[in-house]
């Protein structure tokens, strides 16, 4: 029995040392695991935030353009209508003066009477010139709004890759410092 006591002694001591030399070799391997896996593999995390943004932000901007298409398209029907409506407002106001004109007396060729129709006319030109003209105001906020929404996400992209830049600068420093602080 007296030979078996100092080898396992000796055996002991010597997983002891092992323990010891794995606790200590074990902050190291982690701080060298977490740089190896900035290095190699801790860039997927930022490429799935880019394409996640990337993908979030193109199904916004799609939304918005079916969105602004739609808009259009309703404001071109009520356009068309609106135009419609004038038409038939200035015929039935043009039959009514021609009308007060003839139970006056007054002869629709008459200089006066043409004058009159032509200011009604006139008045319902300036009418669609309005209505234009606030219609395409309507068209130009609407892709004012589409340009924002883009000029938005390109910011956003820009913001997610200027943040994971400063992280891949920072990141090698800490791990530098926290391998110092095992020392």
């Amino acid at each position: 029995m007296g030979g078996i006591l100092p080898i396992a002694t000796t055996a002991i001591q010597a997983f002891q040392t092992v323990g010891q030399a794995a606790a200590a070799i074990a902050p190291v391997a982690g701080v060298v695991t977490r740089g190896a896996n900035f290095l190699s593999g801790d860039n997927t995390s930022q490429r799935v935030d880019t394409r996640q943004l990337n993908q979030n932000q193109q199904l916004q901007e799609q939304i918005a353009a079916e969105k602004a298409a739609l808009e259009k398209q309703e404001l071109s029907l009520k356009a068309g209508a609106a135009e419609k409506a004038r038409r038939e407002a200035l015929k039935r106001a043009v039959a009514r003066q021609r009308a007060n004109f003839g139970s006056s007396g007054v002869s629709v060729n008459d200089g006066s009477s043409e004058a009159v129709l032509l200011g009604l006319f006139d008045e319902s030109e300036f009418d669609k010139t309005e209505r234009e003209r606030l219609d395409s105001l309507k068209v130009a906020a609407i892709d004012q709004g589409l340009n924002q929404q883009k000029r938005v996400n390109t910011l956003q992209r820009a913001q997610l890759q200027q943040t994971q830049k400063l992280k891949s600068q920072i990141n090698p420093f800490d791990a530098a410092k926290e391998f110092l602080e095992i020392f």
